[in-house]
Order: C-alpha cells, then sequence, then structure tokens
C-alpha cells in the first residue's frame, strides 16, 4: 500500500487498494458493488473505447466525435468558455471521468492533476500525456476515495450521462463535497435526441 497524497481519505480505502505502475487501484469487493450500467462503460473503454487503430485515433473519437476541420475549431472555441470559471491556481485539480484525455489546459497552473476514471485503459492513456503532473485513481466517481475540501477545481466534462440517472446526484454531492470552499466546479452534460445539446452547469461555495 502506498499514499503519497494527503488528499487520500485512508479510513475509506480501508485496505481495499494498491498503487501499481503509478495508477492506485481498488482491489476486489470495490467494484462487485458496480451497477450493470456502469461495468459495461468500464468495459468497453477498456477493451475498445481507448484503444487506437493504425492511425493513432481511438475508437472512441472514431465512432462518436465528429472529427471535421470546422468542428474542431469549434470544440476548440467551446471548451475555452470553460476556463474562466475554474481556478486557474491551486494544489490539486480534479479531472472527473477524463479517461484518456486530461484536460490539462486547465490545470496547468495547479501543482496536481488528479484523473479519476473506471477505466484502467483510460487512465494509463491518461498517464502517457501528464507524466508526474497526474495522480491516477481507478475509482468511482459516486462514492470517491478523497477527504471533503481537497480541490481547488473541478471538472465533470461528458461523464455524467455516463452514470445511471439514480445515481447521478451522488455523483454531484461528491464533486461538491470534495470542493474546497470558495472553489469552483464545472459539469457539462451532453443531451442527446434531434439536435445535440452540451449543457454546461457551474457552482461554487
Amino acid at each position: 500500500m502506498k499514499v503519497n497524497y494527503p488528499h487520500f481519505n485512508v479510513e475509506f480505502w480501508n485496505k481495499t487498494f494498491i498503487y501499481k505502475n503509478s495508477i492506485y487501484y481498488l482491489l476486489g469487493g470495490a467494484f462487485k458493488i458496480l451497477k450493470k450500467e456502469k461495468g459495461n462503460v468500464q468495459q468497453f473503454y477498456n477493451d475498445f473505447g481507448w484503444h487506437k487503430n493504425s492511425e493513432g485515433v481511438y475508437n472512441d473519437t472514431r465512432f462518436f466525435t465528429d472529427r471535421r476541420p470546422v468542428t474542431d475549431f469549434y470544440s476548440q472555441k467551446t471548451s475555452m468558455r470553460v476556463k474562466p470559471f475554474l481556478r486557474s491556481t491551486g494544489e490539486y485539480f480534479l479531472d472527473a471521468g477524463c479517461g484518456a484525455y486530461p484536460n490539462l489546459k486547465y490545470s496547468f497552473n495547479n501543482k496536481k492533476h488528479v484523473c479519476i476514471d473506471l477505466s484502467k485503459r483510460g487512465l494509463e492513456e491518461a498517464r502517457s500525456k501528464l507524466k508526474k503532473k497526474g495522480v491516477y485513481v481507478l475509482a468511482d466517481i459516486t462514492r470517491m476515495p478523497f477527504r471533503d475540501c481537497v480541490f481547488s477545481a473541478t471538472l465533470a466534462a461528458h461523464i455524467l450521462y455516463h452514470i445511471p440517472q439514480d445515481e447521478q446526484d451522488s455523483a454531484v454531492q461528491e464533486l461538491q463535497r470534495t470542493l474546497k470552499s470558495g472553489s469552483s466546479c464545472v459539469i457539462i452534460y451532453s443531451c442527446s435526441g434531434k439536435w445535440s445539446l452540451s449543457v454546461y452547469l457551474y457552482f461554487c461555495f
């Protein structure tokens, strides 16, 4: 067992994790409580979504992202709308459900970029990009293993709709619980249908 960072709630873990290759892993029974929907998401990204094709493009990107140049420009412009709402300084930045795409542009001046995700493969890809700046935790954001009031800023981009609807409130409560007083959290939630709509939710306390 290895805990190098004071933000971990050691009592919560209760000997249910190991540290290997720079990633904190939950063990055994900790993931047996996952609902089928979350288990399916975890399996999809481990086995397919975060694997690359011969051109180096993730399967998730190939099948679910519009890669036209005009769309790339739009995505870059809209992503920068988030930055003013997140603190650019502070010790820990939480990137909830970042997968293989850690949002480094939001944590440039934070000491550590904490990635939490259900996908081991996603965390390995995130580690290849962030290197030593990152802390990588394989866990469920509806019951995060962090102390209260830890993070200077939190981002949950396109993650909540991967969680069963009856657990999404718990996820938001966890994001708020682990946020420092006076800090902010941004949630990006997409609504599918005839038109795709991204909703930006912002809160601070």
